[in-house]
């Protein structure tokens, strides 16, 4: 749903700033997004039952240790601002000692959009909406005895093609792009200056 409203908003942002001579970056893409990310927070959502899912918060734990061995830093954040990696689990036993689940993991990040029509509003035109980077999905069934292992593994996977793909996404922007990471550098210099000066107060 959140996927179909941007894809909405983009093609009517694009078709009111082509008429009005608004630059568009039509070119960046999810990469523009995703590729200057550098910390997450872990969110899992179980709503696995049955015991086919014993111990959810190992999945967190595999999530983890990826991303810390790749450089990324966690954030335990609940601000509109955190970027959220999310695990979500929901499965149950068919019959005896058999289970099956559905796992997914996604990206949740606010983007800034531009509200169609609403340049007269004092207020402002843009607004802040919820939009997710879909990383994987899949469904297995089995025994329940290895069913906790099996989605450990998954988890893990997952979390290596998110690290994959903000990698991929960096050398698009770098390609690309490159005023990107400059603009970047120089707020992150400009707040820890401000933030720095204000600790001295």
């Amino acid at each position: 749903m959140i996927n179909k409203l941007l894809k909405v908003l983009i093609i009517m942002f694009s078709s009111q700033a082509g008429a009005e001579g608004m630059p568009i970056l039509l070119g960046g893409g999810i990469e523009s997004i995703i590729g200057t990310k550098e910390s997450f927070k872990i969110n899992i959502v179980d709503e696995v039952e049955d015991g086919c899912l014993p111990r959810p918060s190992r999945l967190s734990d595999k999530a983890e240790l990826v991303l810390r061995r790749n450089n990324f830093k966690i954030n335990d954040d609940d601000s509109l601002a955190t970027d959220v990696f999310v695990i979500y689990a929901l499965g149950y036993e068919t019959v005896e000692d058999l289970c099956v689940v559905y796992l997914s993991a996604d990206l949740y990040t606010t983007v800034s959009a531009h509200v169609p029509f609403s340049d007269k509003i004092e207020s402002g035109n843009k607004t802040l909406i919820r939009a997710n980077h879909e990383v994987g999905a899949g469904l297995m069934a089995g025994p329940k005895s290895g069913m906790q292992k099996r989605l450990e593994e998954q988890a893990n996977t997952f979390t290596e093609t998110f690290v994959l793909n903000i990698t991929r996404a960096k050398d698009h922007i770098e390609e690309n792009y490159p005023s990107i990471f400059e603009e970047r550098e120089r707020m992150l210099k400009k707040w820890a200056e401000e933030f720095s000066g204000e600790s001295e107060e």
